[in-house]
Formats: structure tokens, sequence, C-alpha cells
């Protein structure tokens, strides 16, 4: 069967509703919605203002010291102490970097030990605390026992981070 051109040619004309035929398909650049530049630039104003907040909540808790609770309020930690020649490297977002206790400076180790439920004989309790944190001694050992570590352990975790005495440091503030 033979198509006549014009037939044919009006047939699909009126298909089409006198509308010209569609073009060929060809690569097309990707149409982004009228308002996800406005959802974009939000998600990043948002982000940015996170990213600030936590640099400056790490600022603060650089320079600052912190009074435990406890017997007496004797007992204080920072992230930096000035005046102190140690390594005080150590950066944990729960420990502090040093514990002042009995007048002297113990640093993190960066060690730390399963003990177990506490207080028991090896770990005594202080009575001294910061939030969760808890100051134990250590006498099961012979620098625990000389008094040149303790242990800070969070309530309900089963290991400890060991800090041992620095010599060097001044009394701290």
């Amino acid at each position: 069967m033979e198509r006549s051109g014009d037939r044919y040619d009006s047939l699909l004309r009126h298909l089409r509703a006198g509308r010209p035929p569609a073009p060929e398909l060809k690569k097309q650049r990707i149409q982004w919605h009228p308002v996800a530049a406005r959802w974009a630039a939000l998600l990043i104003i948002i982000l940015g203002g996170w990213l600030l907040l936590l640099a400056g909540i790490a600022v603060v808790r650089e320079f600052r010291t912190e009074t435990w609770s406890g017997p007496d309020q004797s007992v204080i930690s920072g992230q930096r102490l000035p005046g102190c020649t140690a390594d005080l490297s150590f950066r944990d977002p729960l420990f502090p970097t040093w514990v002042r206790f009995e007048g002297s400076i113990f640093r993190a180790a960066s060690r730390n030990r399963p003990v177990g439920t506490l207080p028991n004989a090896d770990f005594p309790a202080t009575g001294y605390r910061l939030g969760d944190v808890e100051l134990f001694r250590i006498l099961n050992t012979p620098q625990g026992q000389a008094g040149d570590q303790v242990l800070l352990k969070i309530v309900n975790v089963e290991t400890g981070e060991i800090y041992e005495r620095v010599p060097g440091c001044t009394s701290g503030p």
C-alpha cells in the first residue's frame, strides 16, 4: 500500500494539532527548580553557622578552667595550662588535658585502663566530680600508690583514663 505524501503529512499535522514537528532530542542541560538556589544558599548558611558555633565552643573550652564539685573547690581542670612546659597535646571531647589534684598537676597519659565498676579497693573514690567524669586514686600500681597517677572515669563506663603527675608544671591557676 502506497502512501501519498500529502495525505500522510496531513494526518501527522492533524495529530500534532498544527504544531511543527518536535526537534530531535539533544543533550539537554539540567534545569534547576527556581527555589533550589535559595535552598542551597540556606543550607550553606546553616552549615557555615554550625561550623562557626563548633569552632567557638572549641575556643571557649580551650581557654576555660573548670572547678570540680567535691569535698572542697581545690580540684580544677582544663585544656591549656599557662606556665607548663610539659606536653599537653592530649585532646578529648570528654576528658580534660590536665587536672590539679592535691596541689599537683596531672596530665592525660593517653592510656586507658579497664576498671570495672568503681569504687573498689584498687580505685578508691576521691569524691570529686565534673559532670559525668569522676576522679579516683590508683592503689594497684607503684606509681598510683606513690600518688603519681590518678584515674578519671565516666560514670557507667568500665574503663578510665590514666593521668600522670607532671613535676615541671606550676600548680596551675
